[in-house]
């Protein structure tokens, strides 16, 4: 009786600390940004937001820096996936794309989301500027409702001011 109880212990024991391990393993495993140059980097985050990949947009920034556009992004992708599997269709249309199209009119219920047109400068040797069109499917305020596109979105221009994280890892944003 004693013999099944120390087996069933000791298999307990191998199970959690293989599944702690990997978890671990996992939560330190530097992100795939961690070879490319600064810019490089601020540009995959802008990448990540037109895709609505906050994981893209994660790996740009430097562990617990928290993504101003984390709840935005989630909502639409929710709102994406949502729509995609009721509907088969996707509201959201990647600016980028829209304008290699020549600018079509929009399918009735999408929207633009995304950057185009993103410029990183180097302010410093740690600060970075990154700037860009920005469409979003309404204005943010009302000074930024006079440049209205179609289906009722917004272009406005984002700006944004980087700081390299110093460290001596790879680069990551703060």
């Amino acid at each position: 009786m004693k013999g099944w109880i120390i087996v069933t212990v000791a298999v307990s024991v191998v199970l959690v600390s293989w599944f702690t391990i990997g978890r671990v393993s996992e939560a330190m495993k530097p992100p795939y940004t961690r070879f490319m140059s600064p810019p490089e980097i601020i540009s995959e985050y802008y990448v990540g937001l037109n895709t609505l990949d906050l994981s893209h947009m994660d790996a740009a920034l430097a562990r617990k820096v928290k993504n101003p556009w984390t709840m935005e992004v989630t909502n639409l992708f929710v709102t994406r996936q949502t729509r995609r599997a009721y509907e088969g269709f996707s509201p959201t249309v990647d600016p980028n794309e829209w304008l290699a199209e020549g600018k079509k009119p929009l399918v009735e219920g999408s929207f633009l989301y995304g950057t185009t047109d993103v410029t990183v400068t180097r302010l410093d040797e740690r600060t970075f500027e990154a700037q860009g069109i920005l469409y979003t499917p309404y204005p943010y305020d009302e000074e930024e409702a006079d440049h209205i596109h179609p289906r009722g979105g917004k272009e406005g221009v984002v700006r944004d001011h980087l700081h390299l994280f110093a460290s001596n890892r790879p680069h990551r944003f703060s």
